[in-house]
């Protein structure tokens, strides 16, 4: 597993370092948490919104793991060629 974002992704090819910053969503509602993440929970019946949203990787944190994905073509974990 490579450690990016305070997140653990499992792969086969190589996430570069990213820097979200502080994330913290300690003091974070269901609403601005919903808003942060770019989806809303309203139509689920789920008893802790609040923790799922705090669980999920932030939206920047993803698409830096899919361009990462499709940078160019990796022939093992540590080499990509353009």
């Amino acid at each position: 597993g490579q450690v990016v974002g305070g997140h653990i992704f499992w792969s086969n090819f190589n996430i570069s370092p990213f820097d979200i910053g502080n994330r913290n969503h300690r003091g974070g509602t269901v609403e601005t948490l919903q808003e942060r993440k770019g989806f809303c929970l309203t139509g689920f019946n789920l008893k802790e919104k609040r923790k799922v949203l705090r669980n999920c990787v932030e939206p920047e944190l993803g698409l830096h793991v899919f361009e990462c994905a499709y940078k160019g073509k990796q022939t093992n974990l540590n080499e990509v060629k353009e």
